[in-house]
């Protein structure tokens, strides 16, 4: 033993790498490896770890596990995010706790920080003394120690060096196959079958602990402990229905993770995002209150001469159901206020200088924006050579179709009508070279649905402001007057999309100049 560990000495001296007696433990120095490269999780269980929920069964698995004389060391497999690493804090408390059999009396669970004892081992023998002194001090402590590794995978393939193949789990074999070595792994499945399954020596020297996700029923029991931290932290309650919300929104949109991870992360990010959601009514305030808001750089923008307007839906349905009468306004704008006051700040509607409300748009006020819409796409027509012009049969189904909408939307709804309606018929029909330049469309109605008929023009209508107008509209949103133009066609050739219009039309009578008129019939 001497001899050789001359050799060692003489050749570490030869390399230039150092003495490496000073790699091992020395008296009075029992636990220098695993103070260095370990956390200590039965310390920290009682004040920092989470509360476990759901994990009996595994838990006392792997209590029966490490409580046996030989093969005592255990690996909890299951997909990434179910909580193995809950396990073995879960674990730690019962330790702390004294809830565990005699042979585990006074254990303490240790965590290996497995980058820092890989980092800086780039000279040969560095690693392995590092792993060797944890084995060593764990073996050799007064109570057992129960080392936890997570991500056991990357531990075990960690230390090989170019012409030695002995790594990581080489060194465990002895210790474990003793018995006095208490290890605790986690990994996942396919990891489990590369390192472990390929490897019998190492296989049978730890049980397998399976680690399946929990259901929702589980899921939802877990949120509901871990609840009271979270509101703690974030400052926001959530209620039993938004856990069921997150964990039915997890199961359908998150489906590359698992429970109850995945639906731990969306409560925690709608804590955080409704916490940062009430920002903004300060920045107003403050906009409101000094005329100047400054940004997280520094720079600050001046709203002292700006007028400001807020919009908001709130209590709309008040005002649709008024009956009309001034008794009736009175009564739907009290309860428009009481939805508004449940919805902001006090501090924000203080500052509000007047709360104006708008009652719904009548039926000829929604003819006038539907006039004033139609103009806007006979304008866009007309720059392609294309005329359009609306019956008012056509203006009585386009309002139909979106009366149910006006009253809670106000006047959207009817530029949303006119795009299904007309722009989308009228795009296929140009796409199918139905309509082409020189083409007037005129449409119609026939049983509660538009007809579109096309008519040939001698000449396309020129895309200006100055075409002879034949739609007027009133804008309703600023109060001034504006014309727009739709080209009046001359009627020569009509192509009609109907059946009923297929038939041929009688040509209109050639007009006689006044040359002719006045010349002498031969």
């Amino acid at each position: 033993m001497a001899a050789a560990l001359l050799r060692l000495r003489s050749c570490s001296k030869l390399l230039g790498h150092g003495d490496p007696a000073r790699w091992l433990p020395k008296a009075g120095m029992a636990t220098r490896w695993l103070k260095r490269y370990g956390r200590d999780l039965t310390k920290h269980a009682a004040d920092a770890a989470d509360p476990v929920v759901g994990r009996d069964a595994e838990i006392d698995r792997v209590v029966a596990i490490l409580s046996r004389r030989s093969k005592n060391s255990a690996v909890l497999v299951g997909p990434a995010g179910v909580g193995k690493t809950a396990i073995a804090e879960g674990l730690a408390q019962r330790l702390a706790a004294g809830r565990v059999p005699g042979a585990l009396a006074g254990a303490r669970v240790v965590e290996l920080d497995v980058p820092a004892m890989v980092a800086g081992t780039e000279y040969v023998g560095t690693f392995e003394a590092r792993v060797t002194g944890v084995i060593r001090e764990a073996e050799a402590a007064a109570k057992p120690v129960v080392l936890f590794v997570d991500e056991i995978h990357m531990l075990l393939g960690a230390g090989l060096t170019r012409g030695s193949k002995m790594d990581v789990s080489d060194m465990l074999k002895p210790a474990l196959g003793r018995g006095r070595l208490r290890c605790l792994g986690a990994t996942t499945s396919d990891e489990y079958q590369q390192h472990f399954a390929s490897d019998k020596a190492l296989d049978r020297r730890f049980q397998k602990v399976h680690v399946a996700e929990p259901g929702e029923d589980a899921t939802a029991a877990i949120l509901r402990r871990l609840r009271p931290l979270y509101e703690e932290h974030h400052g926001v309650s959530v209620t039993d229905e938004a856990l069921a919300a997150a964990i039915s929104l997890a199961a359908r949109y998150i489906a590359g993770r698992h429970f109850p991870d995945k639906a731990i992360d969306l409560v925690d990010e709608a804590q955080q995002s409704r916490r940062f959601r009430l920002t903004p009514h300060r920045r107003t305030s403050r906009i409101l209150d000094d005329g100047k808001l400054t940004d997280g750089k520094g720079r600050t923008v001046d709203f002292t001469n700006t007028i400001i307007i807020m919009t908001s839906n709130l209590g709309a349905h008040h005002l649709a159901a008024g009956g009309g009468g001034p008794a009736d306004d009175a009564s739907a704008r009290e309860r428009v206020l009481a939805d508004v006051r449940g919805r902001f700040r006090p501090e924000l509607i203080n500052r509000l200088g007047e709360m104006v409300m708008f009652r719904p748009l009548s039926g000829e006020t929604l003819r006038k924006v539907v006039r004033m819409q139609l103009a806007g796409i006979a304008a866009r027509l007309a720059a392609k050579g294309v005329g359009l012009d609306l019956a008012d049969a056509a203006f009585d189904v386009v309002l139909s179709r979106c009366s149910d909408q006006v009253p809670m939307y106000g006047a959207r709804p009817i530029k949303r009508c006119l795009e299904t309606m007309v722009i989308t018929r009228i795009s296929r029909m140009m796409v199918q070279e139905e309509v082409d330049d020189g083409c007037s469309i005129s449409i119609g109605a026939d049983g509660g649905e538009l007809v579109f008929n096309v008519e040939r023009l001698t000449q396309a209508p020129p895309p200006t402001k100055s075409s002879p107008a034949s739609v007027q509209t009133k804008a309703v949103d600023d109060g001034c007057d504006k014309t727009e133009a739709l080209p009046s066609p001359v009627k020569k050739e009509v192509k009609s999309t109907t059946s009923a219009s297929k038939k041929k039309k009688a040509s209109s009578p050639r007009r006689v100049s006044p040359e002719e008129a006045s010349s002498p019939a031969t």
